[in-house]
């Protein structure tokens, strides 16, 4: 297993990743010392405090974060990083039989549950990134709306292509062959830091992509972390399971009834 925590200084939390963590950190500056007065006198009313002086207004945790629920995922979607930082999804053995399939219609779109930050489309032109989806489309072969609701910007996170194509397309076969064989699985996808961004939009590129895969039937969890690069294109991705109490720590959150839930 490969370690990638050498120091995960990315915000251990999903507040921390959302905004920025000087804010917490201000103090009230100590006041002006004021001499006595020569002689006695009657005291003067006291000062209305000034702007500096004044104790800053603390942020109130994910009030950046909107929470999307679609058919058949739950995106909790930034609108200032314009990602989803959490999505969460079950896929059963019924989802996935079924004739004929509903084809691909690959025509990503904005979410009409958050049209205003969701318009990214234009972002990706010549970006060098994938429109990476986290519930992939071919989780919803069996359902129109599920298939249309997959392509919405809130279940996109930028992927280098041959990321996307190769390790990430790999998890997806797996536990969906996890599907079929338990009859259920459930999914928990999430973004880390900060790479880079893309577009107009300043779309915010991970540095680090989190899956835990919950077999319900086994009781079970399998958890794993993946640098957001090209150079892992090819690995196996079992090279990359990690501990859930190293998801739970890293991306500020916790599980109930298998899927992740963000910390408040």
């Amino acid at each position: 297993m490969k370690n990638i925590f050498p120091t995960l200084t990315l915000g251990l939390s999903l507040a921390l990743i959302l905004g920025d963590a000087s804010s917490y950190a201000q103090t009230t500056p100590p006041p002006t010392p004021v001499p006595a007065p020569a002689t006695a006198a009657a005291p003067a009313p006291a000062a209305a405090p000034t702007a500096a002086a004044a104790k800053p207004k603390r942020k109130k945790p994910y009030v950046d974060i909107a929470k999307l629920k679609h058919d058949n995922y739950t995106s909790y979607y930034s609108k200032s990083q314009h990602i989803p930082v959490l999505v969460t999804y079950t896929v059963t053995a019924d989802m996935l039989w079924c004739e004929p399939h509903v084809p691909q219609s690959n025509k990503f779109a904005v979410d009409p549950q958050l049209p205003g930050s969701t318009n990214n489309l234009k972002d990706y032109v010549r970006s060098g990134y994938d429109k990476g989806q986290n519930m992939g489309a071919a989780n919803n072969i069996c359902s129109e709306d599920g298939m249309d609701q997959s392509f919405y910007f809130s279940n996109v996170t930028p992927m280098p292509h041959f990321f996307n194509t190769g390790i990430w397309e790999n998890l997806g076969k797996s536990e969906r062959q996890e599907a079929r064989t338990h009859g259920e699985v459930m999914v928990s996808v999430g973004a880390l830091g900060k790479k880079t961004t893309i577009g107009a939009h300043k779309i915010v590129v991970p540095k680090y992509i989190w899956k835990v895969v919950y077999i319900p039937s086994d009781d079970m969890y399998y958890a794993y972390m993946f640098p957001n690069s090209d150079a892992i294109a090819d690995d196996n991705f079992n090279s990359y399971r990690v501990k859930l109490s190293d998801i739970k720590t890293n991306a500020g959150v916790y599980f109930e009834n298998g899927l992740a839930v963000p910390n408040k």
